[in-house]
């Protein structure tokens, strides 16, 4: 509609049968991202993304949603790199997940930019299991609130066929977790070189 707009919605859904047990979930994807004409050319992006899950384990109907494994969730907004937009560190497949996620961007140049994101995680169903994700610590399945995390991309193309990029994220847990886990805190630098 306008040209520092962009915008996005997915909808997708889970049908089929696992041996006696019927497979029924399903799960979306919207958001916008508006680029601002100031210098720096900073921009806001906005989304929620949910997967269904299941709230009766004994109906013979399996509701959570299942990503397919040729999804790659990754996006690059208004930035030079693309980057794991559910989150850097937890990296989660949209199952059984509520997810707003918040993104602030600057792109001064094409020689380099930076993106800072801000994600919240919540099963849509308490539950004592996660869907595919880098994290290894499992939830109580007594409340739905998994965490937060926060993620920073700065992405560099000052040499000519040359990529620098520095990733960094920092989760941290919510309640749904039993105990009082650790935050976890990654980061990542990566050069690549095109020939």
């Amino acid at each position: 509609l306008w040209r520092s707009l962009d915008y996005w919605t997915e909808a997708s859904r889970v049908k089929g049968r696992r041996g006696q047990l019927l497979l029924r979930g399903y799960a979306w994807d919207a958001g916008l991202s508006y680029r601002f004409r100031l210098p720096w050319q900073p921009s806001l992006a906005a989304g929620y993304a949910f997967g269904s899950g299941d709230n009766n384990l004994n109906d013979g109907v399996d509701g959570n949603f299942r990503q397919t494994s040729l999804n790659d969730n990754t996006s690059r907004y208004n930035g030079l790199k693309r980057y794991y937009y559910y989150g850097l560190l937890f990296r989660p497949e949209l199952n059984n997940l509520r997810m707003p996620s918040v993104d602030l961007g600057i792109r001064p140049s094409e020689q380099w930019s930076l993106n800072v994101s801000y994600h919240t995680y919540r099963q849509a169903v308490p539950y004592r299991r996660l869907g595919e994700s880098e994290l290894t610590i499992r939830p109580s399945g007594r409340d739905a609130r998994l965490g937060k995390e926060f993620d920073v991309v700065l992405a560099i193309r000052k040499l000519p066929n040359t990529d620098l990029n520095f990733y960094a994220g920092l989760f941290v847990p919510g309640r749904g977790f039993s105990g009082a886990p650790p935050r976890a805190f990654f980061f990542r630098q990566e050069l690549r070189y095109y020939f």
